[in-house]
Order: structure tokens, then C-alpha cells, then sequence
């Protein structure tokens, strides 16, 4: 019976701690597909080049929350409107950050659906907080 409860915790535990990974997208590719956006944004070094901010953590991140970058007036409202970023959001803002609601600074842009996906892939491998993004499915 204790066997059960052992094996049971570990499933458990292996299920909940590790974070989502995003079916749609292969992160492998989306590493390399993230070589465009190293011009700006760093990966776990903090605000290093200064351009865009460090993308370690973004999914599940509140949006316009990272402090060593000052965002654009529409990024800080769309944050404070209680959003954070997820897959459905980031996909939105990465076709096109310019346009409503995000307004960003950013004029760089990811056309292809499946490199979208693929990167989203690669920065959900790079989030500790995706369990935000789970709650919203």
C-alpha cells in the first residue's frame, strides 16, 4: 500500500513540477530561431544589451513587469490589466507588436506561424511560472 502512495507522490510531483511544454512548437528549432531576437534580448543575463528585456521567465510572466527595462505606456497598461504572458498572447505580440493592445516599442516581428510557435517552445523550456499559463487554459 505504501509503494502505491510513493509511486502515486512521484507521478504527482514529476506532473505538477515540471513546466508546460508547448505541443506546437520545437523548441530545438525555436533555439535557433532565437538568434534573431539576441540583437535586444538576453536569456537569463538581466538587461545586458538593453534594446528589449531578458526573456528568462516571460511565459507566465506578467506582462511589463521585468524592472530593468522601461516599457512602452501600452506594454505597462496591458500588464496592469492583470495580463501575463502565455502562448496565446506572446503569439499575438510576436505576428505583430506594434498593434493593439500592446503598442510595444519592438518593430521586430516573427511572420511565420511555426517559427511563433517554435520560439514559444524554446522560452516556455526557459520559464519556471508556466503553471499561470496552465490556470488560463
Amino acid at each position: 500500500m505504501k509503494a502505491i502512495y510513493l509511486l502515486f507522490a512521484v507521478i504527482f510531483f514529476s506532473i505538477t513540477l515540471v513546466p508546460v511544454v508547448y505541443a506546437s512548437g520545437d523548441a530545438e528549432q525555436g533555439k535557433i530561431i532565437f538568434k534573431k531576437c539576441k540583437m535586444c534580448h538576453t536569456l537569463g543575463k538581466g538587461n545586458k544589451y538593453g534594446g528589449g528585456p531578458d526573456l528568462q521567465g516571460v511565459l507566465g510572466r506578467p506582462a511589463g513587469t521585468f524592472e530593468e527595462y522601461d516599457y512602452s505606456n501600452g506594454i505597462k497598461t496591458y500588464g496592469r490589466k492583470g495580463n501575463t504572458w502565455c502562448e496565446g498572447n506572446l503569439d499575438e505580440f510576436l505576428k505583430n507588436p506594434r498593434k493593439k493592445p500592446f503598442k510595444a516599442k519592438m518593430y521586430f516581428r516573427l511572420k511565420k506561424e511555426k517559427d511563433r510557435e517554435d520560439v514559444i517552445a524554446y522560452l516556455g523550456e526557459n520559464s519556471d511560472n508556466t503553471e499561470a499559463c496552465a490556470k488560463k487554459k
